[in-house]
């Protein structure tokens, strides 16, 4: 009799989601700090999407989008720090 694969299945819960006024009110190293927690959250959720564990897989997209918003704002930071204006 063969045994049937058990499969792992994680129930991850969506992170309240930052909103851009509250990153705009972080200095530059704090936004760098945010942006490398969430480039690791989405590296772990992708691979648990891959593996097939992942039970929302709308947290990729939305991490994605939190990435792109912290790299505009650091650039904006950075644009400001050197008095450049676009």
């Amino acid at each position: 009799m063969a045994k049937k694969a058990e499969t792992k299945v994680t129930t991850k819960t969506v992170k309240s989601t930052v909103t851009t006024e509250e990153l705009r009110k972080h200095t530059l190293e704090e936004l760098a700090e945010t942006l490398k927690s969430v480039q690791t959250d989405l590296a772990e959720a992708q691979r648990s999407h891959v593996a097939g564990e992942l039970v929302n897989p709308r947290v990729l997209s939305m991490n994605k989008k939190t990435i792109a918003r912290v790299r505009t704002l650091m650039v904006e930071k950075t644009r400001e720090a050197n008095g450049k204006e676009d």
